[in-house]
C-alpha cells in the first residue's frame, strides 16, 4: 500500500471508529476515482455501509474485494458479518467453508455470526462444519477454538466439555484456563468455577476485563455460601441468578420512610412497536390524566434510533421530568447485589434503586417479565410497600428463549412469597398458565386485568366505510380484492412463517385474496423470502411499521393472527372494533378477547384449517347489525377506563 493510500485509509478509518459518518462521505467524496477503487479504501467503504446499516451494499463491496483476493479476510469478515446481521446464515458458513486458511482471520466477525445463529430458529446444518474449519486453520489450538467458537454460539455444555478434555491434557494451559473460566462466567456456573477464578486472579497476563467478572464472581459465590451456611435453607444447589432473588426475597423486611404515597412508577424496558407498549402508554395517560394518582413512566430506554420512541410518539407523550416521563440511569452496577447480576439487569436494578431513592414512589408497577423481576428486587431492596409484576403473555418459558429462563421461574416464586408483590395478567388464561408453572395457589394479591384501549369517536357506516375505501386504495388494492391484514412483531412466537403459508392455501383457493402485514422484526427478511419460495410475494404488501397500525385494521376484511401463544393480543381488539372479523388461533386468552359471532379460532396450527377458517369467514354475507354490535361491545368491554379502574383498585388494595 502506497503512503498516499495509507493516508486517506487511516483519515477513513478514524472517521468510522468516531462515528463521524457524514465526514467520512465528505473525505470520501474528495478522493480521485483511481483511489476510490483501491481495495483498502473500498474495505473502508464497507465499514461505512456496515455502520449505516447497509448491510445488503456492504456485502456486494465485500464479495467484490474477496473475488479478487481470496485472502483478504477482513473483508470476508465483512461479508460474513453482513449475512449474520440480514440472516443469511447459510451464505455465511459458505462464506466459512470456501474461504483458503489465510482468509479466514476474522475472529470479530466469527463472534457476532455465532451470536447471532444462537438467537435465531434457523435450521441451517452447517454451523457445526463451519467451527471445525475455523478451529482447523489456528492449529494446536483446535480445540480451544472449538470450544469458543461453540461459547459464542450459546452452546456452552459442549464448550465446557471440550475445555475440560484440553486440560486434561494439558492442565497448565492459561489460554485454555482463561476460555473455562469464560465460559463458566457465561454459563452463570460461579460455584463450580470459584476455585479457579482464585488462581487466575493472581496471574498477571489474564485480561482485566475477566479478572473484573471473575472477581465478582468470587465474591457472589462467597456472599452465598456463607448465606446458605447460616440462613433458610432454599436451595443446596444454589444457582445464579436464580439465588440472588431468592436471598432478597427471603431477607428481612426494609422499612423505606419518606415515600409519596400516591405516586406510582410504571416501569417499562422501552415505548417500542407494541401490544404490551401501547397499553403502557395509554394507561399511563389516562391515570395522569384523571386519576387521584400520580403516575410516573419510568423507561429504560427511549432511544429513537432503534425505535424505543415509538409510542411516545403516537400517544403524545413528551418525554421530559416535568411531564413524568424519566429515564432510569444505565450505569455499570458498583455494589453488591447488583454487580453480582448477569449483563443488564444490574445495571437496571442499580438504576430502579437510584430512581427509588430520587422520586419515592410507594407503588411500582413493572410491564413484562425480565423488567418485573428487576422491578421486584430493586424495590424490595429498597422498602417500596407495595409492587406489581404485570404480566403480558402466557408463562415466561412458553414465550422467552434465552438460558436465564430457569431463572424467571424460581425468582417468581420467591419473590411473590412476599406481601408486597403482587402478580397481574391480561387474562384468566395468562393467570392459570402462571400459576401452574410457578406451582403456587391464587391468592387476592394476583389479579386478571384485561387491556383496554382508548378509542376514537365512533364513525357512522358510511364514514367507516369511506375510510375503509381510503386506506386500501393508498395501499395500492383494488376494488374486489378481498384484503387479509396481519399486524404483529416478526419474532418466531408469531409464527410469521405460518402465516405465510396459510397465505399461500388462501391465494391458491381464491385469486381475490391479498394480504397486508405492518410489522418488522428479526425474521422481516426471511418471511419476504417465505412468501418468495411459496409463490405469494406479488401478493402481499409488506408495510413494515406504521403510525397506528390498529386503525389501519379498517382496510382488512378479516385479521389473521397465527401466534403460537398470547395473553390478550390488543391487535384482535383493535380489529374488532373497526368492524373486522377475526381468525386467530385459539391459544392462550385470544378466546377471552372474541366477540361472539365474530371470529373464528382455530385449534391446530395446520395452514390448510386456517386457510379453511378465512375462506368461510370471507364467504359470509355482512350483517351490518351484528357489526354494529361488536363495535360497541368491544370498545365498552376492553376500554382504558375499565382497565385503569381495575388498576387504581389494586393500587388502593
Amino acid at each position: 500500500m502506497t503512503s498516499d493510500v495509507r493516508g486517506h485509509v487511516v483519515v477513513l478509518a478514524t472517521h468510522i471508529a468516531e462515528g463521524r459518518l457524514d465526514a467520512f462521505e465528505t473525505a470520501f467524496s474528495g478522493l480521485s476515482d483511481e483511489l476510490r477503487a483501491q481495495p483498502r479504501i473500498q474495505f473502508q467503504m464497507c465499514r461505512y455501509l456496515h455502520a449505516r446499516g447497509h448491510h445488503d451494499e456492504c456485502l456486494s463491496v465485500a464479495l467484490l474485494l474477496i473475488a479478487d483476493d481470496p485472502c483478504f479476510s477482513a473483508a470476508r469478515g465483512m461479508a460474513i458479518r453482513a449475512c449474520a446481521e440480514t440472516g443469511a446464515f447459510a451464505d455465511a458458513f459458505a462464506l466459512i467453508l470456501e474461504a483458503p486458511a489465510d482468509g479466514l482471520n476474522c475472529d470479530w466477525a466469527f463472534r457476532r455470526l455465532f451470536i447471532l445463529f444462537s438467537r435465531s430458529t434457523d435450521s441451517t446444518p452447517e454451523p457445526l462444519a463451519a467451527m471445525r474449519r475455523i478451529a482447523e486453520t489456528k492449529g494446536a489450538k483446535e480445540r480451544l477454538w472449538l470450544a469458543r467458537l461453540h461459547r459464542w454460539a450459546g452452546d456452552l455444555k459442549q464448550a465446557d466439555a471440550l475445555i475440560e478434555a484440553e486440560l486434561a491434557e494439558r492442565p497448565e494451559d492459561l489460554d485454555a484456563r482463561i476460555e473455562l473460566a469464560d465460559i463458566r462466567l457465561a454459563a452463570l456456573d460461579w460455584h463450580r468455577g470459584a476455585r479457579l477464578f482464585e488462581e487466575l486472579l493472581d496471574e498477571e497476563d489474564v485480561p482485566p476485563d475477566l479478572k473484573d467478572r471473575m472477581g465478582k464472581a468470587r465474591d457472589c459465590v462467597t456472599h452465598l455460601d456463607r448465606w446458605y451456611r447460616s440462613g433458610p435453607p432454599v436451595a443446596a444447589d444454589y444457582r445464579l441468578p436464580d439465588s440472588l432473588f431468592e436471598r432478597v426475597a427471603l431477607s428481612p423486611r426494609v422499612k423505606a420512610v419518606d415515600l409519596s404515597l400516591d405516586r406510582v412508577a410504571l416501569v417499562g424496558a422501552t415505548m417500542a412497536a407494541g401490544g404490551a407498549e401501547n397499553i403502557l402508554g395509554q394507561a399511563f395517560g389516562a391515570l395522569r390524566a384523571g386519576s387521584r394518582f400520580q403516575p410516573e413512566l419510568w423507561l429504560y430506554s427511549a432511544n429513537p434510533e432503534k425505535g424505543h420512541d415509538f409510542f411516545l410518539d403516537q400517544l403524545a407523550i413528551r418525554q421530559d421530568e416535568e411531564r413524568g416521563v424519566f429515564i432510569v440511569p444505565n450505569e455499570e452496577p458498583d455494589a453488591p447485589p447488583h454487580c453480582w447480576l448477569p449483563f443488564s439487569p444490574g445495571r437496571h436494578v442499580q438504576g430502579l434503586r437510584r430512581m427509588i431513592a430520587r422520586r419515592r414512589p410507594a407503588i411500582l408497577h413493572g410491564w413484562q417479565d425480565g423488567v418485573n423481576l428487576e422491578v421486584a428486587m430493586a424495590g424490595l431492596l429498597a422498602g417500596v410497600p407495595k409492587i406489581l409484576l404485570h404480566a403480558h403473555n402466557m408463562r415466561a418459558d412458553s414465550v422467552h428463549r434465552t438460558k436465564f429462563m430457569p431463572s424467571f421461574r424460581r425468582a417468581y416464586r420467591a419473590l411473590l412469597r412476599r406481601p408486597e408483590t403482587h402478580l397481574i395478567c391480561v387474562s384468566e388464561a395468562s393467570l392459570a398458565d402462571y400459576l401452574d408453572w410457578l406451582d403456587i395457589d391464587r391468592e387476592a394479591r394476583f389479579h386478571v386485568v384485561h387491556n383496554g384501549l382508548r378509542w376514537p369517536d365512533p364513525m357512522s357506516f358510511a364514514d367507516r366505510e369511506a375510510r375503509r375505501r381510503a386506506v386500501r386504495s393508498e395501499y395500492g388494492f383494488k376494488r374486489g380484492d378481498r384484503v387479509i391484514g396481519g399486524i404483529f412483531r416478526f419474532f418466531a412466537i408469531k409464527r410469521p412463517m405460518l402465516w405465510i403459508e396459510v397465505a399461500a392455501r388462501l391465494a391458491r383457493r381464491d385469486p381475490r385474496a391479498r394480504f397486508l402485514l405492518f410489522g418488522n422484526g428479526p425474521e422481516w427478511e426471511e418471511t419476504k423470502c417465505h412468501a418468495g419460495r411459496l409463490g405469494v410475494a406479488d401478493k402481499i404488501r409488506f408495510a413494515g411499521v406504521v403510525a397506528d397500525a390498529g386503525a389501519l385494521s379498517i382496510a382488512f376484511d378479516a385479521l389473521l393472527l397465527t401466534s403460537e401463544s398470547e395473553g390478550l393480543p390488543t391487535v384482535i381488539l383493535e380489529a374488532q372494533g373497526n368492524g373486522v372479523p377475526v381468525v386467530a388461533g385459539d391459544v392462550g386468552g385470544v378466546g377471552e378477547c372474541i366477540w361472539p359471532g365474530h371470529a373464528v379460532l382455530v385449534p391446530s396450527s395446520d395452514p390448510a384449517a386456517f386457510a379453511a377458517a378465512l375462506s368461510d369467514v370471507l364467504d359470509r354475507p355482512r350483517d351490518p347489525a351484528r357489526t354494529e354490535a361488536c363495535i360497541a361491545g368491544i370498545r365498552q368491554t376492553f376500554s382504558i377506563a375499565a382497565m385503569t379502574a381495575k388498576l387504581e383498585a389494586i393500587y388502593r388494595q
